[in-house]
């Protein structure tokens, strides 16, 4: 699977959208990677748990750091929805 996001792509974040809720299936996330904090990454939600959010990527095949490899982000490591992509 082709990645949805790609060098250039500008997107908007909200970064309230969980400030009541948590994440859905499906929704896009802006999070801090778990075992490196100062690193933000984008991902899909694929499920969700009583403790965090299952992360992957759109793109398997690229090797990507996701919740294959470092299990399920916290919810207070997900910063903001992506609400928008803009495509130059």
């Amino acid at each position: 699977m082709e990645p949805t996001l790609t060098e250039g792509i500008v997107v908007l974040v909200d970064p309230r959208a969980y400030t009541h809720s948590t994440p859905a299936d499906l929704d896009i996330v802006v999070a801090r990677h778990p075992q490196q904090p100062e690193l933000e990454i984008i991902k899909r939600v694929e499920f969700t748990t009583n403790e965090g959010a299952y992360l992957r990527s759109d793109n398997a095949d690229a090797g990507a750091a996701d919740s294959r490899r470092f299990g399920i982000v916290p919810f207070e490591l997900i910063t903001g929805k992506v609400v928008a992509v803009v495509v130059n």
